[in-house]
This record gives structure tokens, C-alpha cells and sequence, in this order.
């Protein structure tokens, strides 16, 4: 149990800001997993950026291979991390902690064009007009 003391140094340091940007953040827990195994290949070893294989965040996260490149596609998007591409599978990656400039919606745009689809069916339904959406009368 020793070595679980912060006195020891074994702890990673983050600013509360980004810390608390991540908490309150639209993103899947798939994709905190992975922004927290950036967070602690890096700041948990002192740096800023590291060469980080898509295969170690495979290792670290318990995700399909597949699904850890798609999530970070995601993340560069939303830029939450910052990725140099180096090779096919290595890339040096950055957590950015400049919260500001994250792209974060509170919902994914397909959820927001169902939500569309859906009031402008109740609109027709009021008016109706059943038959929009191939559904039976």
C-alpha cells in the first residue's frame, strides 16, 4: 500500500481547469479512456507530447484496435488531443489543455438531425398527414 502515497511521487498532474473541462465534457466514456491514457503516458511522465502506438492504447484501454483509431479521428476532431502523424502505427500525441478551443457539441449532429425528423413526424401527425414517413395508416 506504500506506493500508493502522492508523498512518493506517484501521481500525475493536471490542471484543475482541463480536469474539470474533461468532467463536464459531451464525450463517451470510450473516448475519456482514451484522453485519460494520453493524459498519463504524458503528464504522468513529466512531458507534454509522447510517441504513442495506437497499440499501447489498445493495451492500456481494453479497446479493439478499430475502435481506438476511430476515437482518436474523434478527439483530433474535437481537438481534446493534438496528433503528428509519424508512421503507420505510431503518432507523437498531445492532450490539449487549452479548454477553450475544444469542439464539443452537446449532441452529435445525427442525434440532432433525428430530433428534427422527429417534431417535424409529430408536426405532420397533428396535421394529419400520416403517411410521411412510410408508415401504415
Amino acid at each position: 500500500m506504500d506506493d500508493l502515497q502522492v508523498e512518493d511521487g506517484n501521481f500525475t498532474r493536471i490542471v484543475n481547469k482541463a480536469l474539470d473541462s474533461l468532467i463536464s465534457a459531451s464525450i463517451s466514456g470510450s473516448e475519456l479512456r482514451i484522453v485519460l491514457a494520453v493524459i498519463r503516458k504524458t503528464y504522468g511522465f513529466q512531458k507534454r507530447e509522447d510517441s504513442i502506438s495506437v497499440s499501447q492504447l489498445t493495451e492500456m484501454t481494453n479497446i479493439s484496435k478499430r475502435n481506438v483509431i476511430y476515437l482518436l479521428q474523434n478527439l483530433e476532431a474535437k481537438k481534446i488531443l493534438l496528433i503528428q502523424r509519424k508512421g503507420f502505427d505510431c503518432n507523437i500525441i498531445r492532450f490539449n489543455k487549452y479548454v477553450d478551443t475544444w469542439v464539443v457539441q452537446s449532441y452529435a449532429p445525427q442525434i440532432e438531425k433525428n430530433r428534427n425528423r422527429a417534431k417535424e413526424y409529430s408536426a405532420k401527425l397533428r396535421l394529419g398527414v400520416v403517411q410521411s414517413y412510410g408508415g401504415s395508416a
